[in-house]
């Protein structure tokens, strides 16, 4: 048993590391690494200078250009995006208080938090209309037929 299991295991590692032809997702390119760390040091030079300045008034005097702000990416911009790319309100609505707690626990965020509560809401209130029309229409039926 423990030979077959091994030759299974050998089998689909050799059989996955045949057909694994994305190693280019895994290379990058060292000259924009090192430009975008170059940006992001003048930016926090800046900053450290002008503690209560905000990016847009960087903007404005002119200190960033439009270029860095479009290649700049902030460790919060994934905040307002939903996990896996499916949208809050259906994580909720699908998996109910499952897929609540799941959005709370990935996105860590107030307003996808809500989204979801607001699906689970809806399936709940949508399996409550159906449960009593589908009872009350059998109970309609059933007392039309006597």
């Amino acid at each position: 048993m423990k030979k077959l299991l091994l030759v299974i295991c050998v089998s689909v590692f050799a059989f996955g590391s045949a057909l694994a032809k994305d190693a280019e997702l895994f290379s990058y390119d060292k000259a924009k690494v090192n430009q975008a760390v170059s940006d992001m040091s003048r930016v926090e030079q800046m900053v450290n200078q002008n503690p209560n300045i905000s990016g847009d008034e960087l903007m404005a005097q002119g200190k960033l250009d439009a270029s860095f702000e479009a290649n700049a990416t902030s460790p919060f911009s994934v905040m307002g995006e939903p996990p896996l790319g499916i949208p809050s309100f259906l994580w909720g609505c699908i998996l109910g208080w499952v897929g609540l707690l799941i959005v709370y626990l990935v996105s860590e965020d107030k307003d996808e938090t809500k989204k979801a509560l607001w699906g689970c809401v809806t399936s709940t209130i949508v399996g409550i209309v159906f449960y009593f029309a589908f009872w009350g229409a059998l109970f309609a039926s059933a007392s039309s037929g006597i």
